[in-house]
């Protein structure tokens, strides 16, 4: 965090992932990125022991208590085994610092129940799984979206935003089409792995994608290495698959 908001100086806003699995320690870490200038703060749901809705609305509500700095929730199921429902989301909407929600839902229906839940609070339901799923919640006016691909290539994600925020849904689906190769690509990787998750396939599939994208970065020239243990890298066959693959919908290989 400290490297980070040193090295951008300023220039673009820096929102630091600041989630732990309990309200103090989050809290302290909240606090801590103030104190180091950064802009905001991302906070994922608690996760391990999960909370009551009550217990959830506190936890937050603490979190805002203890800074100045806006707060984007982080609406992952995949990884803390919640999900914070709509109308719990309207509630914390009304805390004046809560300015965002990074929702991971994969149900169109339920990022849309989202968006109306919230609507007239101010608050931003942004798409939180990236390239392909903007493209269908760009139809409800979803307003952004994050990306791990633009790690590797920001202008395609920065091309398939503007035409969103343009809406060019010719563009959109044109942009869809071409990049179906990699979406076809990560969802083949995700099925290869045999998972040891309980909670459904889902769950057990989601995280190849961290692979790829630093093996993205890898291939176009910037030194990302391997993704930490327990993940796994991808295959030699996969890394030239990737190559190839990126070649084919444009993106720039400088190596």
């Amino acid at each position: 965090m400290e490297v980070t908001v040193e090295e951008v100086n300023g220039k673009l806003p820096v929102f630091c992932g600041t989630a732990q699995a309990g309200t103090k320690e989050t809290v302290e870490l909240c606090k801590h990125a103030q104190d180091i200038g950064a802009d905001g703060v991302l906070v994922v749901l608690p996760y391990y022991h999960i909370p009551t809705e009550d217990g959830m609305y506190a936890h937050y509500e603490a979190i805002s208590r203890s800074i100045d700095l806006p707060i984007i929730i982080y609406n992952n199921p995949q990884v803390s085994k919640t999900w914070i429902r709509p109308n719990l989301m309207a509630k914390l909407a009304k805390i004046d610092n809560i300015v965002a929600d990074k929702e991971n839902t994969s149900d169109i229906s339920l990022y849309y129940q989202m968006k109306k839940a919230v609507d007239g609070t101010g608050l931003s339901v942004l798409c939180g799984l990236g390239e392909l799923m903007f493209c269908f919640e760009a139809l409800l006016d979803c307003p952004g979206f994050a990306s791990g691909f633009a790690n590797f290539d920001p202008q395609i994600p920065l091309e398939l935003y503007r035409a969103a925020a343009g809406k060019d849904f010719l563009k959109i689906q044109e942009m869809l089409h071409n990049l179906a190769p990699f979406f076809a690509f990560r969802g083949k990787v995700q099925r290869s792995r045999t998972g040891t998750s309980v909670l459904g396939l889902h769950y057990e599939q989601h995280h190849a994608y961290i692979a790829i994208n630093k093996e993205g970065m890898n291939i176009v020239g910037l030194d990302a290495g391997d993704v930490r243990a327990p993940l796994q890298p991808l295959t030699e066959e996969e890394k030239n698959e990737l190559r190839e693959v990126l070649k084919k919908i444009g993106v720039r290989i400088d190596r």
